[in-house]
């Protein structure tokens, strides 16, 4: 759990605050909403399970709030920069699958019921694109960071 509270949330937010980026809070609000949903949904349905396993979905609750959300934010602040929504959103996407991939040789994340890291793009390819969609129509990609 250690692993997940300092690589899932302390890194990315480091990271963040660093660069003192100005997120704005409905951005932040929904990439963290996503996380959650998707998460708990391919938990639900034992599609992956995260190290500890004991703890069941508290385990993703770091990535959850932290690399999800603060991936997001980025996400959407370069978007509203350089209007270039679709390169962001497959660059976004294929980051993370590339993170989850290293969480999963390093027996981090398990996945069952077959799925597979061909799934895991596309489900974080879905995961962006509505987060995408939401910033836009909640007018995020307006703001300026």
């Amino acid at each position: 759990m250690i692993f997940n509270i300092f690589f899932g949330f302390l890194v990315p937010w480091s990271i963040f605050l660093y660069h003192k980026k100005k997120p704005a809070l409905i951005v932040l609000l929904l990439s963290a909403l996503i996380s959650f949903l998707i998460n708990d949904i391919g938990f639900s349905l034992k599609l992956w399970t995260v190290k500890p396993f004991e703890y069941a979905v508290v385990s993703m609750i770091p990535y959850n709030l932290g690399l999800f959300t603060v991936v997001g934010i980025y996400m959407i602040q370069f978007i509203a920069l350089h209007q270039k929504p679709l390169f962001y959103i497959i660059f976004t996407s294929l980051l993370l699958t590339v993170f989850e991939f290293g969480l999963c040789m390093i027996g981090q994340l398990n996945y069952g019921n077959g799925w597979n890291i061909m799934f895991t793009f596309f489900s974080y390819l879905l995961s962006t694109t509505l987060l995408y969609l939401l910033a836009r129509l909640t007018n995020q990609l307006s703001v300026k960071y």
